[in-house]
């Protein structure tokens, strides 16, 4: 199952109207604020068709990871294989984002396509090494799993 996002919608939904906002005028969402509501979301999905109420915390993490395309980009939809194929095995939130529709995301990664976000931190760009993508996708799962078991208080 693809799950594909759209951060604006997200954004909208939990943000809510604003009267402030003009009707064409985007909001830009900051990293946090993204990365909590993929938080909820996560944790939506995880309890979804589970009848126990503390399903999310005892079920494994899913990473979360947002890759940056263009319309007919050899090297994203190499990226996107690769993510792929880490899906299932380390349980990854893929949220692919075509930066031909906004003009902020043109501006800032351009030509430079596919960048990849792993946990809201910027990773790869252009070309992504496969062996290096498996070792930092495990290593942020290693992160995130010893974070859960010794909680800072």
């Amino acid at each position: 199952m693809k799950l594909a996002i759209d951060p604006w919608l997200v954004f909208s939904i939990i943000q809510g109207p604003s009267p402030k906002r003009l009707a064409d005028e985007k909001p830009i969402p900051t990293a946090s604020q993204l990365m909590t509501w993929l938080r909820v979301l996560q944790n939506w999905l995880a309890t979804r068709g589970s009848s126990r109420p503390d399903a999310a915390s005892s079920s494994s993490p899913l990473l979360s990871v947002v890759i940056y395309t263009r319309t007919e980009c050899h090297l994203c939809e190499l990226a996107k294989q690769m993510l792929e194929g880490h899906r299932e095995q380390l349980g990854l939130m893929i949220i692919e984002t075509d930066i031909d529709g906004d003009p902020v995301l043109q501006s800032r990664y351009g030509e430079c396509v596919p960048v990849v976000e792993i946990e809201g931190k910027e990773r790869f760009r252009g070309r992504i090494n496969a062996a290096l993508l498996e070792r930092t996708l495990r290593g942020e799962l290693v992160r995130r799993r010893r974070a859960r078991a010794n909680p800072i208080p």
